[in-house]
């Protein structure tokens, strides 16, 4: 059965080699020196060879020692470099989603100023409708969530994004018949606040399309099957426009959601990165 070296002893030797005694292996190890002594005998036993010659006033290694020493050196640097890898502590983690609406204009400006403001910090990202992310943050399944949570007619708000109908440029309705609407599938504020603004103006609104997520809204949008009330940070999305011949709606407003127990500091800092983010596009 080959011999067992285990690391302190080995350190231990390797110190003695480097400082050129025992007195001053044990200093540099914040030991004994019996202690460093012991080290050496085991590591004897253990190799059945000599490999510190004590004949002369100085501690000098045998041929064998020098040997073994070297191999030491490599198991040691081994063994630090695998401690260090392992036992480190890990980065933190922080999972942030964002309201699918603004993930795409919101999330690449807003992950590149929380990376700068949090260094170390390790960035999960998740994108999804605002009661299901609102929903997630009570569970405590994320940490950060940007979504909407009302309407508001202040222009100066600092967290307002603009509402706006959107639709296919060639889609055309009676005008005298309801205005078809195309929202999402589940309980949401827009689709109540589209209904809203058309009753407020003497309009009657039909629904003639839902979705579970704001792709299928889309998806319905641009092939003609209505229209929908949505938050815009720039333009409308692709093959679609804003269709202003519609009452013109409120602001919503987008909050950040924190999960109870997450460090203050953190959800200051989220805060203040999405309002920059906000100021930017303004």
């Amino acid at each position: 059965m080959a011999p067992i070296l285990d690391i302190t002893p080995l350190r231990s030797f390797v110190a003695i080699g480097t400082f050129g005694g025992f007195h001053r292996a044990a200093a540099a190890l914040n030991l004994t020196q019996s202690a460093v002594s012991r080290h050496v005998a085991v590591l004897e036993r253990a190799t059945g060879r000599t490999l510190i010659d004590r004949r002369g006033r100085h501690v000098a290694l045998t041929d064998e020692g020098r040997q073994l020493r070297i191999a030491a050196e490599r198991i040691l640097a081994e063994h630090d470099a695998a401690a260090d890898r392992y036992t480190s502590p890990s980065p933190e983690q922080l999972t942030i989603a964002s309201a699918d609406h603004v993930a795409d204009e919101l999330l690449p400006s807003l992950i590149a100023r929380l990376r700068a403001a949090l260094p170390g910090v390790e960035l999960h990202l998740k994108t999804g409708r605002g009661p299901d992310l609102r929903a997630a943050i009570d569970r405590g399944d994320i940490d950060l969530a940007v979504a909407f949570t009302g309407l508001t007619s202040d222009r100066e708000h600092p967290r307002r994004v603009a509402l706006h109908w959107i639709g296919s440029p060639t889609l055309d309705w009676d005008r005298q018949g309801p205005v078809p609407l195309v929202t999402f599938q589940q309980d949401s504020a827009l689709r109540a606040a589209a209904f809203s603004l058309l009753d407020e103006q003497g309009l009657e609104g039909a629904l003639v399309g839902e979705a579970p997520d704001l792709a299928g809204v889309h998806a319905l949008v641009r092939v003609g099957a209505g229209v929908a009330l949505l938050p815009l940070l720039s333009g409308p999305p692709v093959h679609t426009v804003i269709r202003r011949e519609l009452p013109q709606a409120p602001f919503a407003v987008l909050d950040l959601h924190s999960r109870p127990g997450l460090t203050g500091e953190i959800a200051e800092r989220a805060q203040e990165a999405i309002l920059d983010v906000l100021d930017d596009r303004d």
